[in-house]
C-alpha cells in the first residue's frame, strides 16, 4: 500500500506528524481576531450564561436562516424570471436582424418593466443593507439551502470528493520526524489534497424555524442587542447542533446527529475568544480540512466511548483527533477501541519543569546571553540532531525502553527524587521494546537527549506571579525565582512506532467489522491482540520520552554548575517540580457517567494534561494536599503556566486539563503573515534571548500563530479542571 509519512503539528502536543493515512487537516481559524473589542459584545452574550440569552440567540439564528432563506429563493425567481424574458428581447432582436429590418425597437410596455425591475431590485437591495425585507419575500424558502447549513454546493462536493480519494503526499523521513515543524503535508482550508476516504457526509441538520417574525426580533434583542457582527455572523450559520450548555460557563455541546453513527453527545470547554475561533474554523471545513468541532464529533462515533468526546480550550485540528482531545472508552465493554491517533505520532510529548534557587538578577549578572548560548550548545535541538547519549547498541536501548528513567538513574544521570515527582515514576507499566520496529529503534537511538524541532523549546523563566500560596510551597516556587522548562517527546521513535501500527490497524479494523467516519480515526479493540501489541509499543515509547526528557535536564544542571560554579542539587537546588505527559493513552480507574459506577478505563489524551486532585493515590507524597501540578508552556514569548489538579477534573474530563496554548493559525498560514526576523526582534526587545536551529520556522511558533494561553488556562479555572498556582515569564528560548 502507497502510504505516506505527513507530520502533524501538535502544537505543544509536539509532532504528531501523519504517517500511513490520508493527510491531517491544519488550518485553525486563519486571520481569526484576538482584539479586545471582541470582550464587550461577547460578555453580553455569555453575561452569566443565562439559559434565556442561549436560547434567544439560538432562536435568533433559526429566524435569520429561514428569512435568508426566503430572500434568496425569491431573489432567484425574479432573476430566473428577468433572464427568460432577456432571451426573449434578444430572439426577437435576432429574427428582426435575420429579416433585414435592423434591430427591432422594444415596445415601450416592455422598456417600462424593465426599469421597473431595476428599481425594485435597487430597492430590495437598500431595504437589505438597512436590516429589512424586500419586496416580494414571501415567497417560500423550504427548498433553499440556509446559510451555514454544512450542505457544500454540488461543484465543491464534487471537488472534495475527488480530494478524498487522492493519493497522499510524500514527504521525507527527516521533515517527517517531530515537532511537525517542516512538515510538508500540512493542511489547511483549500491546501490539502487528501481527506477521509469516502462521500462528503452532511454536518447537520436544518435548524428548526420560528413561527414569527416578532418573536424572532425579541429573541434577536434578548441579550440587549449587541452580539458583534462577526461573532452574530458565526453563531447564527452553525448547525443548530453545536449550542452552549444550559447553566454552565464556558461549555459548549455537540448533540448527536451533528455527525452519522454519533454514540454520546461531544463536549468543548471555551470561553468567548476561543468560541469565536471555534465557530469561525467550522465555516472553513472542505479541502481535506476538518475543523477541530467536526473532530469531536467524528471521536464520538467510536464504539465503547464512555461519557463525552472532549475538547479542551487549546483545542485546534489534528491528525483524526483534534489537538486537545480527551476521549475514555470503557474496557468492560469488549467493543472498546483504542486509536493512535487519540495519542499522537510524538508518543509522551510532555513537559518538564525544574526549580532554582538562583534569582533573576543573578542571572542577568551572568550575562544570559552566554547561558543560553552554553545550553544552546549543550542541549542538540532541531530536525535529525543526534546527541551525545547514545545507547552502546540495541539492547542498551531496549533496556532504557522496558525500565524508563531506572535506566538513566543506574548511569548517573538523575536524582532519585527526579523519579518520584514524575508521572508513572518515570516508566510506564507493560513496556514491551519488542513492540517496536527496528527501523524505529534504530531512528530513536542516536536521538536520547535531543530537543527536536517545530514547538519543542526549553525556556529559562522567572516565577512571576503566585496565585495559590500553599500549592506554590509545596512545590518550592518562589517568586523571582529561575525555572527551567523542557518541551519535547519520544522524537523519531515515537513517530514512527505510530507509522507502523497505523499501517497494521487499518487491515486489522477491517477484519474486526470496525467502521469510522474518518480513516484517520484508525482504530482495533483494545483488548484484541493488535490493541494489546500498540499499547505495549506505546509504552516502550513512552519511556523513551520520560529518558530523553531526563537526559536534557542533565545537560541543563550541568551547564548551570560550570556557570554558577556551584552544586546544581545542594547548592543551585535544581529540582524537578513535576514531568508530566500531554500525549499519551492510560488505563485509570472513572465513573461512568451512564450508570454511575467506577470502571477501568482506557483514557486517550491528545494535546491534554492529567490533572489528578488532591488525595489521589497516584500522586507523589509531597503533592498529596494540594493536587498534581500541572505544566502548561505558552507560545514563544508569551508566559507559561503552573496549575494543580481539582476534584471537579474526575467528573468533568477524567482528570485532565488543556496543555498549552493551541495553534490559531495554521504553520502556513503563519508564513505568510509573520517574518522571522521580525519575530524575532520583537523578543530581543522584550529582553528574551532566542537561539534557535532553523531560524526560518520562527514565523510559525509566532506568539500571533496561538490563543492567548492565559485564556486557555483561566478557562480551565473557571469550569473546575484545573487552578491557577503560578504564572511564568520567559527570559531565554532555545528551539529546534
Amino acid at each position: 500500500s502507497k502510504f505516506a509519512a505527513l507530520a502533524d503539528s501538535e502544537e505543544e502536543g509536539g509532532s504528531d506528524a501523519r504517517a500511513p493515512l490520508p493527510a491531517e487537516p491544519q488550518g485553525p481559524a486563519e486571520g481569526a481576531a484576538d482584539d479586545d473589542d471582541d470582550g464587550e459584545f461577547l460578555g453580553a452574550f455569555f453575561h452569566n450564561n443565562k439559559a434565556s440569552r442561549h436560547l434567544g440567540a439560538i432562536a435568533a439564528r433559526d429566524a435569520a436562516r429561514r428569512r435568508e432563506r426566503r430572500e434568496a429563493e425569491a431573489e432567484g425567481v425574479r432573476e430566473l424570471a428577468a433572464g427568460v424574458e432577456e432571451l426573449e428581447l434578444e430572439s426577437d432582436e435576432e429574427s428582426s436582424q435575420e429579416e433585414g429590418d435592423g434591430p427591432r425597437k422594444r415596445t415601450s410596455k416592455k422598456a417600462e418593466r424593465r426599469t421597473q425591475r431595476k428599481q425594485d431590485k435597487a430597492a430590495r437591495r437598500e431595504q437589505r443593507e438597512a436590516g429589512g425585507a424586500g419586496p416580494g419575500d414571501a415567497a417560500s424558502a423550504d427548498a433553499a439551502g440556509a446559510p451555514g447549513d454544512a450542505r457544500a454546493p454540488r461543484g465543491k462536493a464534487k471537488k472534495q470528493k475527488e480530494g478524498e480519494k487522492g493519493k497522499p503526499q510524500r514527504v521525507s523521513e527527516e521533515h517527517a520526524e517531530e515537532g511537525g515543524a517542516a512538515a510538508a503535508g500540512e493542511a489547511e482550508p483549500g491546501e490539502a489534497a487528501t481527506a477521509s476516504k469516502g462521500k462528503p457526509k452532511k454536518l447537520g441538520k436544518a435548524p428548526r424555524a420560528i413561527d414569527t417574525e416578532a418573536d424572532a426580533e425579541k429573541a434577536a434583542c434578548a441579550d440587549g442587542g449587541v452580539l458583534d457582527a462577526r461573532f452574530r455572523k458565526h453563531f447564527l450559520s452553525c448547525p443548530s447542533e453545536i449550542a452552549p450548555v444550559e447553566g454552565c460557563d464556558h461549555v459548549w455541546e455537540i448533540a448527536p446527529g451533528y455527525v452519522p453513527g454519533m454514540r454520546a453527545p461531544a463536549r468543548f470547554f471555551a470561553d468567548e475568544k476561543i468560541a469565536l475561533l471555534c465557530l469561525e474554523e467550522i465555516g472553513q471545513a472542505g479541502g481535506g480540512f476538518l475543523p477541530a468541532v467536526r473532530q469531536l464529533a467524528n471521536v464520538a462515533t467510536l464504539p465503547g466511548l464512555m461519557g463525552y468526546s472532549l475538547g479542551m480550550p487549546d483545542i485546534h485540528s489534528g491528525y483524526g483527533f483534534a489537538v486537545g482531545s480527551v476521549a475514555a472508552v470503557d474496557l468492560t465493554n469488549p467493543d472498546a477501541v483504542v486509536s493512535p491517533g487519540g495519542v499522537g505520532f510524538d508518543i509522551n510529548c510532555g513537559v518538564r519543569l525544574l526549580r532554582t534557587d538562583i534569582k533573576e538578577s543573578e542571572v542577568r549578572e551572568k550575562k544570559l546571553a552566554s547561558l543560553a548560548t552554553a545550553i544552546f550548545e549543550a542541549v542538540p535541538a532541531g530536525v535529525g540532531a543526534d546527541g551525545a547519549f547514545a545507547p552502546k547498541n540495541h539492547n542498551d536501548l531496549k533496556d532504557a525502553l522496558r525500565h524508563g528513567m531506572r535506566w538513566a538513574l543506574e548511569r548517573g544521570l538523575c536524582w532519585e527524587e527526579d523519579l518520584e515527582r514524575t508521572e508513572e515514576k518515570g516508566a510506564m507499566p507493560d513496556a514491551d521494546p519488542d513492540a517496536v520496529s527496528v527501523r524505529a529503534l534504530r531512528r530513536g537511538s542516536p536521538q536520547l537527549g535531543t530537543l527536536g524541532s517545530g514547538n519543542h523549546y526549553l525556556e529559562l523563566q522567572v516565577v512571576d506571579e503566585i496565585f495559590d500560596e500553599e500549592a506554590a510551597r509545596a512545590m518550592d516556587l518562589v517568586q523571582g525565582n529561575i525555572c527551567v522548562m523542557i518541551h519535547c517527546g519520544s522524537r523519531g521513535l515515537g513517530h514512527q512506532l505510530c507509522t507502523d501500527y497505523l499501517q497494521n490497524m487499518d487491515a486489522a479494523m477491517k477484519k474486526q467489522g470496525i467502521s469510522v467516519p474518518d480513516r484517520q480515526l484508525c482504530c482495533v479493540k483494545a483488548s484484541s491482540p493488535e490493541g494489546k501489541q500498540y499499547l505495549r509499543g506505546m509504552a516502550a515509547a513512552a519511556n523513551f520520552a520520560f529518558v530523553n526528557r531526563t537526559i536534557i535536564a542533565h545537560s541543563v544542571r550541568e551547564v548551570f554548575r560550570k556557570a554558577f560554579l556551584r552544586d546544581p542539587k545542594e547548592d543551585l537546588r535544581m529540582d524537578t517540580v513535576y514531568d508530566v505527559s500531554h500525549n499519551i493513552a492510560k488505563q485509570e480507574d472513572h465513573v461512568d457517567p451512564a450508570d454511575g459506577k467506577v470502571k477501568p478505563a482506557l483514557v486517550h489524551r491528545k494535546g491534554a494534561t492529567r490533572s489528578f486532585p488532591p488525595g489521589h493515590e497516584a500522586l507523589p507524597e509531597v503533592y498529596r494536599k494540594v493536587g498534581q501540578p500541572v505544566l502548561i508552556g505558552g507560545s514563544m514569548g508569551t508566559c507559561s503556566y503552573v496549575l494543580a489538579g481539582n476534584p471537579q477534573s474526575m467528573g468533568i474530563s477524567f482528570g485532565s486539563t488543556c496543555h498549552g496554548a493551541g495553534r490559531r493559525l495554521s504553520r502556513a498560514a503563519a508564513k505568510r503573515e509573520l517574518s522571522a526576523p521580525e519575530v524575532l526582534a520583537k523578543l530581543r526587545r522584550q529582553g528574551i534571548e532566542v537561539r534557535v536551529a532553523s531560524p526560518k520556522l520562527v514565523a510559525e511558533e509566532a506568539d500571533e500563530s496561538y490563543k492567548d494561553v492565559s485564556s486557555v488556562v483561566r478557562t480551565c479555572h473557571e469550569v473546575g479542571m484545573s487552578r491557577m498556582v503560578a504564572r511564568m515569564r520567559p527570559i531565554a528560548v532555545i528551539k529546534g
